[in-house]
């Protein structure tokens, strides 16, 4: 004891067959940073707790910032974080200012180690260019064009297809060639993987994703659950939609057909934690 994250949920299952007493007595184990015994799985559950309260709370700064409309404070703070993230969250909100400068500056900083980051470091000097030139995505040449389209192609979906394909629904008015492994998510609504039911929380990818209107997100949370609530919101964290979920219930389907098009981020909270955070795509 303790068990790594892996073989965690097959010995919970176990525990619910032995007496309450003993079933606690090795529960605490599991969980007790303090224990003199720590083992690789303590320290990483640890760190990982730490990191997820952190981003929690980061996150509802994002919210309180851009609910009250005060940019200059959450620029601050995204400038001291220093990961992609922050920084390509910088590069739109310069970009929306006309801040050229500090715009190129942060696209500058986004890494480029694999196919994915590259993608995205493509599309966003797709975008800058086009706001240099004064043009639309409307005002696209043909080989703009088509690295959007290639990007928008790319499987398995990853940040960069999501935009340009956002782009492609927005200019032509197409919708996305589903991956493979997007088209086999789509039996997630009726065959959930759920080895353990009512023993952990879950957060599925939502189906279909891009949607139009309206789309379905799965999700499990065990007997017992303390309050859990679906929230949704933009790209820049301003809280869209937030629904109060059920133990008795796998799935939500949320509509939004009264919204922008757009990447929105949608967080699964159990109390006042953020669980998961996943990322959908509006194209009416």
């Amino acid at each position: 004891m303790p068990v790594s994250d892996n073989v965690w949920p097959h010995l919970n299952a176990y525990l619910q067959t032995l007496p309450p007493g003993i079933a606690k007595q090795i529960s605490v184990l599991q969980f007790d940073v303090n224990n003199s015994n720590q083992t690789l799985a303590v320290i990483t559950r640890a760190l990982n707790s730490a990191k997820n309260q952190r981003n929690a709370a980061l996150g509802s700064l994002i919210i309180y910032y851009t609910q009250t409309d005060t940019l200059a404070p959450l620029i601050n703070i995204l400038e001291q974080e220093h990961t992609p993230q922050a920084n390509s969250i910088l590069f739109g909100t310069y970009l929306n200012q006309g801040n050229i400068s500090l715009a190129q500056q942060k696209l500058a900083q986004l890494p480029q180690t694999n196919a994915a980051e590259t993608a995205l470091v493509n599309l966003y000097n797709l975008y800058l260019i086009l706001y240099q030139q004064q043009r639309t995505l409307f005002e696209m040449d043909s080989l703009e064009v088509m690295q959007v389209r290639t990007i928008a192609n790319i499987c398995p979906v990853n940040p960069a297809a999501y935009y340009a394909q956002v782009v492609i629904k927005l200019v032509f008015g197409e919708e996305p060639v589903l991956c493979p492994s997007n088209a086999r998510l789509a039996a997630e609504i009726y065959d959930l993987p759920f080895a353990q039911p009512n023993t952990a929380y879950y957060l599925g990818n939502n189906i279909p994703n891009p949607f139009s209107g309206k789309t379905i997100i799965p999700y499990l949370l065990p007997d017992g659950s303390e309050k859990a609530v679906i929230t949704i919101v933009d790209i820049t964290g301003r809280l869209i939609k937030q629904y109060e979920l059920s133990p008795n219930e796998k799935f939500l389907e949320i509509k939004m057909d009264d919204y922008q098009n757009g990447i929105y981020l949608y967080e699964l909270r159990i109390g006042e934690k953020i669980f998961q955070t996943k990322r959908m795509v509006l194209s009416n």
